[in-house]
């Protein structure tokens, strides 16, 4: 009978890394949200906390010895030396070489943002330091990290592979029916053990792999296991996925999942370079898009109206509804972000207009289309005067979003109702509309720590006062769904989502 409980050490210094341990724990908690009905848990061991009678060092090697893997996190600093010349850190390092533990090791990188007190200048701890992380690199295959996000993220992915490989949790997991999740991680996890790289791929960017990975709130994985498949970030030719179409496709979903982390511009970068030199067609449409969208999020003027009429170029080029429709939203977005707003209108009309010539609809750029039409007419309507054409935009998008079904697209389309309620004193609406986003946010995403009504509410308890908003909340806490519906009856729109003719899709895929 295998046991349940399986014990992970912690290993590091501890004043300079208390961040960094934090995030280890926090992949730890995340681990064990998907396995806990499987009657396993993995149990962190943190010697920051406790007493014993015995002396520090024989309590941290015992501890070792007894645990079932060791999470190794160097930083700056060398930590506290004992009598024989090693750190604690070290020690603990060779003491579970020396019994054959299973090991995970991330290094703290130099381009990191760090406090002068947390970076050893004593020389002989620099040179000791400097020793120690040369053991690991001979040693072991480590991993390198900037911030104790990224670390997180590092140690959520070597711990599912490690966890679901374990032969006892595969006996469990088929004895009493592991689920979607745990059979998605473990099979990926197979293919990559087996080198089947390609079956891992196609895998990974499935919908259905996305979804049990959102479910669980462990979609953090995702990046991961996509950095993994493309051997990002690293010095060496790539040798796990090669042929160009599919490693752009891989790209360009690691971009998307997070555009701003340097991983995620470093991918895109590969991309670009990828589909010029080997002329891919397929996706020159979806790069180009992303330099213009980055252009004119990051309002850079010059450089977006080249890019924007690049991307229609190449929109024209593919002959594709959905790409032409994407495309003029992009245009509205910069003629909105430079306030030419007749001209934004006009373009995110377009996108919508594209769109209904081609049958069946796509729901995912509609829903878009109209989210931005409703921000563009209300941001831009006089005060005082009719903004129903907005709103009613609005809600056509949320309609769209329940359609699909997109919890994510349905909480940002009753957030931004929820503002329009809000300015035209329709508070207990606006509240409702928020309790409802919540209750979607947490369903798409449970770890998502955006998904909070307090901080929802804190823009309309500024503004009403505390008490009003808390009254508010408990007249609509159980009605919140009807109060929207209710709200949404005045646009008759009972045969919108129908009238358009929409395909239907996997959740969160776009075809």
């Amino acid at each position: 009978m295998p046991h349940p409980v399986y014990r992970v050490l912690v290993s590091s210094t501890f004043e300079d890394l208390r961040p960094e341990r934090q995030a280890v724990l926090h992949a730890i908690s995340d681990l064990n949200i998907v396995i806990n009905h499987l009657g396993l848990a993995v149990v962190p061991v943190d010697l920051i906390t406790g007493a014993s009678t015995h002396p520090p060092l024989e309590v941290c090697l015992d501890e070792v010895r007894h645990c079932d893997l060791v999470v190794t996190v160097v930083g700056m600093k060398y930590g506290s030396i004992t009598k024989s010349g090693l750190s604690f850190t070290e020690l603990e390092y060779d003491e579970a070489s020396k019994h054959s533990k299973y090991q995970l090791c991330y290094l703290k990188s130099d381009k990191a943002l760090m406090l002068v007190e947390n970076i050893d200048l004593d020389p002989p701890k620099v040179s000791s330091l400097k020793a120690f992380k040369e053991k690991i690199d001979k040693q072991k295959k480590r991993d390198a990290f900037a911030s104790p996000e990224e670390l997180r993220g590092h140690v959520l992915r070597d711990l599912a592979k490690w966890f679901f490989l374990l032969p006892n949790v595969v006996a469990v997991a088929e004895q009493r029916g592991g689920g979607s999740t745990i059979d998605t991680l473990a099979r990926f996890y197979t293919f990559v053990q087996h080198q089947h790289y390609t079956e891992a791929a196609h895998f990974l960017i499935d919908c259905s792999t996305q979804k049990d990975l959102r479910r669980l709130g462990v979609l953090a994985l995702y990046p991961e296991m996509l950095a993994e498949l493309l051997e990002l970030p690293s010095l060496t030719p790539p040798s796990k996925i090669t042929d160009p179409t599919l490693r752009v496709r891989l790209l360009m979903e690691l971009h998307d999942s997070n555009p701003y982390s340097l991983v995620g511009r470093a991918a895109f970068d590969e991309a670009n370079l990828l589909v010029e030199k080997a002329s891919i067609t397929v996706y020159e449409f979806h790069i180009a898009r992303r330099w213009a969208t980055l252009a004119v999020s990051g309002h850079c003027d010059r450089h977006a109206l080249q890019s924007l009429k690049k991307m229609l170029r190449c929109a024209r080029k593919t002959g594709n509804t959905h790409n032409k429709a994407e495309a003029a939203v992009t245009v509205g977005r910069y003629y909105r972000w430079v306030n030419d707003h007749k001209r934004a209108k006009r373009w995110l009309l377009r996108s919508v207009a594209n769109l209904r010539k081609d049958a069946p609809s796509c729901p995912f750029c509609m829903c878009t289309a109209f989210m931005e039409l409703g921000h563009e007419t209300i941001g831009t309507t006089a005060s005082g005067a009719d903004c129903s054409f907005g709103h009613e935009c609005l809600a056509k998008a949320f309609l769209i979003a329940r359609a699909i079904p997109d919890r994510s697209r349905q909480a940002a389309a009753l957030r931004a109702m929820a503002d329009h309620f809000d300015a035209h004193d329709g508070t207990t609406e606006a509240v409702a509309s928020l309790l409802l986003a919540a209750k979607l946010m947490r369903e798409a995403s449970p770890s998502d720590e955006t998904a909070d009504v307090t901080k929802l509410l804190g823009p309309m308890m500024a503004r009403h006062g505390r008490e009003a908003i808390r009254s508010e909340m408990q007249a609509v806490e159980h009605t919140a769904e009807i109060v929207v519906n209710n709200t949404l009856a005045q646009f008759k729109l009972e045969s919108f989502v129908e009238s358009l003719c929409f395909q239907e899709t996997p959740c969160g895929d776009h075809w």
